[in-house]
C-alpha cells in the first residue's frame, strides 16, 4: 500500500485494519467510540442540551480486540496528529502487564497478548501480523 493510498481518517484506517484481520480469518471486535454526545430538546424551555454518556469503565478501552489460533491482538488506532489519552495508555498498559504477568507464570496456556498503538504508517507490520498476502 502506497502513502497515497493510506487512508486519512481514523473511521476509515479502524475500517482498513478490520477488513484486513477479518480477510485473513481473525475474529474481530471493534470497540467504537466509548464516550457519546446525547442531544436533546428541554420540552419545558425548548432549549437544546446535551451530555456526554457511556459505559461505565470502558473509556479508553482499545479501538480493536482480534483472535485467531490462540493469538491475542489488542490495538490502539490512531492518525495524523493524535494521542492516546491517559485512559487510552492506561487499558494498554494494563493489558500488557496482566499478559506478561500470566505468561510468565504459566497461566496462560497460549501466548501472550501483543498490544499495539498504530497508525497508517504501520500498515504493512499490520498486514503481516494479521497474515495478509500481497
Amino acid at each position: 500500500m502506497t502513502t497515497q493510498e493510506l487512508p486519512v481518517s481514523e473511521a476509515d484506517f479502524t475500517t482498513t485494519v478490520v477488513e484486513i484481520f477479518q480477510m485473513c480469518g481473525w475474529k474481530v471486535c471493534h470497540i467504537r467510540q466509548s464516550r457519546r454526545e446525547v442531544v436533546w430538546t428541554d420540552k419545558a424551555t425548548g432549549e437544546k442540551r446535551s451530555k456526554w454518556v457511556g459505559d461505565p469503565g470502558t473509556e479508553g478501552f482499545p479501538d480493536i480486540l482480534c483472535l485467531k489460533d490462540g493469538s491475542q491482538v489488542i490495538a490502539e488506532l490512531k492518525v495524523g496528529k493524535n494521542k492516546p489519552t491517559k485512559a487510552q495508555r492506561e487499558w494498554l498498559s494494563a493489558f500488557e502487564l496482566v499478559s506478561d504477568a500470566a505468561f510468565k507464570h504459566g497461566i496462560l496456556p497460549i501466548e501472550p497478548v501483543r498490544v499495539f498503538l498504530w497508525t497508517p504508517d504501520d500498515m504493512e507490520t499490520i498486514k503481516k501480523l494479521a497474515g495478509a498476502r500481497g
